[in-house]
Order: structure tokens, then sequence, then C-alpha cells
């Protein structure tokens, strides 16, 4: 069922068994797994069904760290969430992943690659992503023409992703949310305060406001909050009634570690012959593609952060042009300009079949960090909830990855005989400066990250915040480290696993 919370009646009371806060990739996905089950759910989702330019800007903050993307352009404010832009790439998390690394501070998932595997498996008709199977080799002998780099496999590997169509969960899933009989959706419905009881032990309800000045109580036995890394911990560092500092913020974790992939033109390179196939991206929904990543050796014995690479068509070298004129009429410009940048200056996005000059446009795992962080700003929006500054803040550690990730792959392509590696300027100084076209993936993870103990991060191995029994978070937001992929894959697969959880938590 679908109702939209302004035609309510002002103070109304809407209860369930189940609350879900969000309705993008892991908001919709847990909300599937209980269509036609025996319980009573609640999906609210703060804008409609198209792009409402008022209920965007509520997305509105600033950014006091390296340049970085407007928070208003990143994330879709509706149903369907960011999947109504996110551009399809997909892949697993690595074992080495999951791993404490002495040589990567604060590293270390609950559990291992194991666990997460079924749900990987159940995640990939949700995404249209097609055969579970992520085995170069095996890719390499189903499809004609998608040959590896024949690289020693324990210093560079290759890394395969799939393509999803890309899949727009507003459109696919729209009909099934709203025809679920015991399940119902509140469009245009802003969470505005988690309120907890007076010890925290428990959430007593949700504040919900309208922009049409309405203003609702919900109230149910289990809640999930899932509206992504800025805006999970913007929510929890809001309510603040019963706790100055926010919920689940004893430890002061809530909006640190915030990460991105760092992506980056950062090589040029020239091969004896085209790469095969398998380093071109298809547009065909769950075709395989190659990245080039680092082994799991190179990584122990060198103490690098995970990474990849994608090859591309060569446009030019480094960028020394200013943006046109136009460009600085636009708003918060800052983080924008480097997305231009990156995009005429580096590569584009696919090589053609007889490219043998190439780009490689480097996109990495970045190192746990306390400094990068999400808090909020003495602003306010329309709802008069204090808007967020974000602080992206990245460490020498990311760099001298990259820097020798590429002398490793230089090294390969030299020793084969098939190539030669050209690095970018800025990688052979010594200084911490990062280019121009230094931009994030819009993958914003850790602000709420995952841990067995509180003074570690915000939620337990189940994605339920420390100290509080009935609230859980689902997203990218609970990942204690990022790895080198693409993070959507794993937010479905683990808002499955949240969901079996959840179904075992309300029978009793």
């Amino acid at each position: 069922m679908h109702s939209d919370a302004r035609t309510l009646a002002d103070g109304s009371k809407i209860e369930g068994d189940l609350c879900i806060i969000g309705a993008g990739a892991a908001g919709i996905s847990i909300a599937k797994e209980f269509v036609d089950t025996s319980y009573d759910v609640i999906l609210l989702e703060a804008g409609g069904f198209e792009r409402d330019p008022d209920v965007q800007a509520l997305y509105k903050g600033t950014n006091a760290g390296l340049p970085y993307h407007p928070p208003s352009t990143m994330r879709l404010r509706y149903f369907g969430g960011t999947t109504g832009l996110w551009n399809g790439w997909c892949s697993r998390l690595d074992p080495i992943d999951f791993e404490e690394r002495d040589w990567v501070p604060m590293s270390g998932w609950p559990f291992s690659l194991k666990e997460l595997e079924p749900y990987y498996r159940r995640a990939h008709p949700v995404l249209d992503l097609g055969e579970y199977n992520y085995n170069v080799d095996y890719w390499s002998r189903q499809k004609d023409g998608f040959s590896p780099f024949p690289f020693d496999e324990s210093n560079v590997r290759t890394k395969v992703f799939k393509w999803s169509a890309p899949t727009r969960f507003g459109e696919k899933y729209r009909t099934e949310i709203t025809q679920a009989e015991n399940l119902t959706l509140w469009t245009h419905a802003n969470v505005t305060e988690i309120q907890a009881s007076s010890n925290g032990s428990e959430v007593t309800g949700l504040r919900v406001q309208c922009l049409n000045g309405k203003e609702h109580r919900v109230r149910a036995r289990k809640y999930v909050l899932a509206c992504g890394g800025l805006e999970n911990p913007r929510l929890l560092l809001n309510s603040n009634r019963e706790y100055s500092d926010g919920l689940g913020n004893e430890n002061g974790l809530v909006g640190r570690y915030f990460m991105e992939h760092p992506h980056v033109p950062s090589a040029n390179l020239v091969l004896t012959e085209p790469p095969s196939a398998g380093y071109r991206r298809s547009q065909d929904a769950g075709e395989p593609f190659y990245l080039l990543s680092l082994s799991p050796r190179q990584q122990r014995r060198q103490h690098l952060l995970n990474y990849s690479a994608a090859l591309r068509r060569k446009i030019g070298s480094d960028f020394d042009r200013s943006l046109p004129n136009w460009m600085y009429k636009i708003p918060n410009v800052r983080g924008l300009e480097n997305r231009v940048k990156y995009y005429f200056s580096s590569e584009s996005d696919d090589a053609a079949d007889d490219d043998v000059e190439l780009g490689l446009s480097t996109r990495i795992e970045q190192r746990p960090n306390p400094k990068s962080r999400v808090s909020l700003s003495s602003q306010t929006d329309e709802l008069g909830q204090r808007r967020i500054e974000l602080n992206w803040d990245l460490t020498e550690d990311e760099k001298r990855t990259i820097q020798i990730a590429n002398e490793t792959i230089g090294k390969e392509l030299g020793r084969l005989g098939i190539g030669r590696l050209q690095m970018r300027n800025w990688l052979r100084t010594d200084s911490d400066t990062w280019p121009d076209g230094l931009h994030g993936g819009h993958h914003h993870m850790g602000t709420t990250r995952m841990s067995e103990s509180p003074r570690r991060g915000v939620v337990d191995a189940n994605c339920k915040v420390h100290g509080i029994e009935n609230l859980h978070v689902a997203g990218s937001s609970v990942f204690p480290t990022s790895g080198a992929a693409n993070p959507t894959l794993t937010i479905v697969a683990l808002a499955l696993r949240l969901s079996d959880h959840l179904k075992e938590e309300l029978k009793s």
C-alpha cells in the first residue's frame, strides 16, 4: 500500500511491527523480504516518486575537507534513492577486506567473506547481475576474447566486476512494494528525530515532519535506519533530546571514519597490442568485465591498501587548463569542478577495440581515518534539522598505495614485454598533494561502522546499534573498511542478512 504523509491529519500516529527509514537500495531490499509475511511493515520515504527540488534541498551541506561533490548532488531523495543515478558497477569485497590487518588501523569485520557469500548470491537477482561467479579463469573460458593479462598473480591480479542494468529500484520494485497488503509505503515522511527512552536502551518512536507543516509519530517494535552514509549519522546526531551528543554516540564514533573510494587518473600505458575484450565494460546487464588489482600477497608484503584500476581511452596528459567561465556560475562548484576536470582531461569511459595507448584510472580503498568525518554544522534546513559538514581527509597511505601499485603494474608489463607505463606527474613527487582530477565515487561508507566492541564502532555484527535493543542500521555506513569494490552489491547482501536476523528477532 502507499500513502502520502502530507494528507494525514496533523498529529497522526502510525504503528507497526517493523519500521524502515529510507527507501533506497538497502531499505527496499529489506522491505521486499517482508512482503506477504505476517508482520506489519512501515517504509518511510522522505520524498515522493519523482525528484522535487524542495525535498532535494534538505540534503544541502558544507564541505570542510578535500574538494568533494556538494552533498545535495550526490544523493536522490525520492523512492528508489540513489539507484536512480547509479552506474551499475558491482563486485564482491575480497577475503582480505574482512581481515584485521596490522598495517590498516581499525580494520577487520566481525565476520569473513564466507559469512556473506550466500547473501551475495541472493543479491544477484535483486540487482539483475546474472550468474554468480567472480572467477577470472571461468569467464576467460566462457567468453571469447576474455583472456586476462598473463601477470604474475602473486603481484598483480585481474578482478571481476559485473554490470547491472543498472537496476533502478524505484522503477523495478514500485509495484511490488505499493501492492503489498502487509506493507505501507509512506512518502514525503521526513524522519527528523529518533526518540529514545530515558536510559537510551530502546527507541520509543519517531518524529516525522512534512514540508507542508504537518507532523506525525511512528511507533514500531523494531527500527531500521537506511538513509545512506551521510544521512544515517546526521539523523543519529540530530536525535539529541536525551543525549546531547546524539544516539549511539557514547564513544564519539557516529560520523567518524567516513570513507570514499578515491578516483584519480594515475598513469598512461602503451601496449604492444590492444587489451582483451574483458577489460572493456559491457552495457548488457549481468555481463562481467575486468579491472586490475593488487594481489593479497603484495598488499601484505608492502603494507598497502586494496586497489583497483580500469583501462580507459587516453585523452590527454596532466590537466593544466581552467574550466570554462560558465562552470563557475554553478553553486557549490568546488567538488563538481574536480569531476569535470577528471572526465575532460584524463580518460573517457571505455577504450576502443584497437586502442593501445590507454590511461589507467585508479579507484582504491581509503584507510579508516577518524579525521575523515561527517558532523553537524550550525546551519539548519527547512525542517529545523542541522545540516551536515563533511570533512573528507586522506592519508599518505592512499598515495603510497597508488605509487607502488603503478610501479608493480609497470614492472609486470615490462617483464612480459607487452607494454610500458608512465606515471602521472603528481605521483612522482613526495608531497601529499592530490591532482585536480581527484574525486570520489559517491560511495559514502564507514560513518556508523560495524564492530564487536562499542569502543571501535557504532553497530554490532548484526547491525544493531550498540546499547539500543531495537535500532538497526543498514547500508554502507556500517562498513568497517571499504575494499576497492563498489558498495552496492555489499549493501544489498548485508540488507538481506539483516532481514533474516530481524525475522528471527520479531518471532520473539
